[in-house]
């Protein structure tokens, strides 16, 4: 669902017209509790929606690099598959072990000569001015056929009146509807007093559900069985 189209679900709610653009005030202002309760729904859980799986091609001499498909505010959430590297002689790979940055750069001065095909630690670290998580590894590469495997996390951009209208959410739908809902009515006087209104109800129902969905699928999936290995 586009940002337009919550908008527009939310509107119609309210016995509001149909807007196409964000231009109007009473839109801004809906669009502003959107934004309140995505962040809401984004602070009480790491959504597996969006978890993006990536690979970084290794460069011979090169110890530092920029993850694709990250941002700053990426969490490093594992390894894809049993093994993080693999390259064309050993496609299973072996596997690496994730170290804070400062313990990789006590190695490298320890020993800034030493290298290898397959590095034996990586680190992960946010790189705020260039908006990406960089990885560094050790020991330094000294071949171009090596890629590290990784999963990350990577929290969807909170929205505002200039986000775009085709602007298109990975979260749970439901929550994020009926909790911008909720808060505009409560903003009208249409659902106030104690806890417990009609729509205030469906909301938390309805975040609760897709929170134990979302912990459900990765029980089943046994997304971290291969750390047991």
């Amino acid at each position: 669902m586009t940002l337009l189209e919550l908008v527009n679900r939310v509107m119609r709610r309210l016995r509001e017209d149909q807007v196409g653009d964000f231009s109007a005030e009473y839109t801004k202002l809906v669009v502003e509790l959107i934004s309140d309760i995505h962040q809401e729904i984004l602070d009480i859980h790491d959504w597996s929606s969006m978890d993006v799986d990536t690979e970084t091609a290794l460069v011979a001499g090169q110890r530092e690099y920029a993850v694709a498909n990250t941002t700053a505010e990426s969490m490093y959430r594992g390894i894809v598959g049993t093994k993080s590297f693999i390259d064309a002689t050993s496609p299973q790979g072996q596997n690496v072990i994730v170290v804070h940055k400062d313990a990789i750069e006590d190695m490298y001065q320890q020993n800034r000569d030493q290298t290898q095909a397959q590095p034996l630690y990586v680190a992960y670290y946010p790189d705020f001015e260039a908006g990406v998580t960089n990885m560094v590894v050790w020991p330094t590469p000294d071949t171009n056929d090596v890629y590290v495997r990784q999963r990350f996390h990577v929290p969807e951009t909170t929205v505002d009146t200039s986000t775009s209208i085709s602007y298109e959410f990975k979260c749970p739908l439901a929550p994020l509807r009926l909790g911008a809902l909720y808060i505009a009515l409560n903003e009208r006087g249409e659902e106030l007093g104690e806890p417990g209104g009609l729509v205030e109800k469906r909301y938390y129902a309805a975040l609760s559900a897709a929170k134990e969905a979302d912990v459900k699928s990765r029980e089943d999936g046994n997304e971290y069985e291969f750390y047991r290995e």
